[in-house]
């Protein structure tokens, strides 16, 4: 089993931990990093012609490219000769999750290598290696937050003739669930609608503070023990995971999460007492 070291800053690429003892005796150490701050933006400013200023157009955020160093002790020379090999292994060549763990907060990554793996040995048990890696989305990404709400609904209260003093019973459900993104830019939105017990007509999902919303055509059935799997970032829209039920929006108000709280209103043409919209979303940062 690993032990951590005392270190403010860890690391995992691709499942190998930095900043550990592995149960080797090999003492793994992120000496450097570069790159985990916010990225370049992509703004190219333009005199103005025969004016003072310029004038430039939209702006987003270029790939986040990090070099990071990993210093690896080892008791022998063939545990450090078998360490280098995990490290090459884990820095593959296809996309991986690079996860920095900095006091209590942890963030990601998705990463590709870019560059060769270059090493500088110390002495026969002891080496530096300096890698580079590329993360095309170049937000960072923490851990997974879900919550979930029923259609609107309303059941018990009163039934007349009362006698008094009289106790109100009534429940009432709004369709509307709260979430908070704590990160600091809009973050992505996987839902998931799910016709429980009874078929389901015309689901509508709504950002209440945007106003933008997601509509299904009235004559839209999700039927029951179904579910509609609906990935706001991409616009897509399955049936169970695998039919695209795409042509049946007719109101294509995609949203993401802003910063802070969220507030989402669950409805539909035909209301279902079970029906379930749940809301998963990984909090983002620049």
């Amino acid at each position: 089993m690993s032990v951590v070291m005392e270190l403010s800053r860890r690391a995992t690429y691709n499942g190998l931990e930095f900043g550990v003892v592995d149960d080797d005796g090999v003492r793994w150490a992120l000496t450097d990093l570069t790159g985990w701050g916010s990225p370049a933006g992509t703004l190219e400013v333009q005199q103005r012609p025969r004016a003072n200023g310029g004038r430039g157009g939209e702006s987003f955020l270029t790939p986040a490219v990090m070099t990071f160093k990993v210093a690896i002790l080892a008791p022998t020379v063939d545990l450090l000769t078998d360490a280098a090999d995990r490290l090459f292994a884990a820095v593959e060549l296809a996309e991986a999750k690079f996860e920095i763990v900095e006091g209590s907060r942890t963030r990601y990554r998705w990463c590709r290598r870019q560059d060769e793996i270059i090493p500088t040995l110390y002495n026969a048990r002891s080496a530096e290696f300096s890698v580079q890696v590329v993360a095309e989305d170049p937000l960072k990404y923490g851990e997974q937050i879900t919550a979930s709400t029923l259609l609107p609904s309303s059941s018990g209260g009163l039934t007349w003739p009362v006698t008094w003093p009289v106790t109100w019973t009534g429940v009432t459900q709004t369709g509307v669930l709260h979430i908070d993104n704590p990160g600091n830019v809009p973050a992505p939105i996987m839902a998931r609608v799910d016709a429980i017990g009874e078929p389901l007509d015309g689901p509508i999902i709504k950002h209440l503070s945007q106003g933008r919303e997601l509509v299904f055509s009235s004559s839209y059935q999700l039927p029951a023990g179904n579910w509609l799997d609906i990935d706001m970032a991409n616009h897509k829209v399955r049936e169970n995971g695998q039919a695209s039920r795409s042509t049946w929006v007719t109101k294509r108000g995609w949203f993401s999460l802003d910063p802070g709280g969220n507030d989402i209103l669950f409805d539909a043409n035909t209301r279902n007492s079970t029906a379930r919209l749940t809301i998963t979303t990984y909090p983002a940062w620049q």
